[in-house]
């Protein structure tokens, strides 16, 4: 079960882009896992899908609450000290790549961001990630492709404003 933790966390995180939200989320979704295990049904799907429908149902309040209370989100600050090791260079340039698109991402709709995770990040199939957003696998599908494309368009733009200063 303690496998499952850090992947709540990490699927929080990118759909919340806040470490404290995300822990406070993981952990949430770890005590509903708890304390209604006895409503997991694995005839009506598998624990991984039951277990990020509980994780994006989460960040999906959390998202709801803080646009009610007005409140704007954005990527937490990433203080890291330059190691100065071989390679040191191209893991900098990683770390700025993993950045611009986590920042991409994040501007995307929750839902668009949602499959996403779920997919490329999780590891998830569309049919699994279609249960876990109780939705069709040919929405998951339609959605997926939108997300994409967005996610280059914001890339490039990213890119553009970059490039013009």
């Amino acid at each position: 079960m303690q496998v499952y933790m850090p992947r709540a966390y990490r699927a929080a995180y990118r759909l919340v882009n806040s470490a404290s939200d995300s822990q406070d989320l993981a952990q949430e979704a770890m005590l509903r896992v708890w304390r209604h295990a006895e409503t997991f049904n694995p005839e009506r799907a598998s624990f991984a899908v039951w277990f990020y429908r509980i994780v994006t149902h989460l960040a999906f309040d959390r998202l709801r609450q803080q646009r009610r209370a007005g409140e704007h989100w954005g990527l937490e600050a990433a203080a890291e000290v330059a190691d100065q090791a071989p390679g040191a260079e191209a893991l900098m340039i990683a770390q700025a790549e993993r950045q611009r698109v986590a920042a991409a991402l994040a501007r995307l709709p929750e839902r668009q961001r949602a499959v996403v995770v779920l997919v490329h990040y999780e590891g998830l199939s569309g049919r699994e990630a279609a249960e876990a957003l109780s939705m069709t696998a040919k929405a998951v599908e339609s959605l997926l492709h939108r997300a994409m494309k967005t996610l280059r368009l914001l890339m490039m733009e990213n890119e553009h404003i970059r490039g013009a200063h």
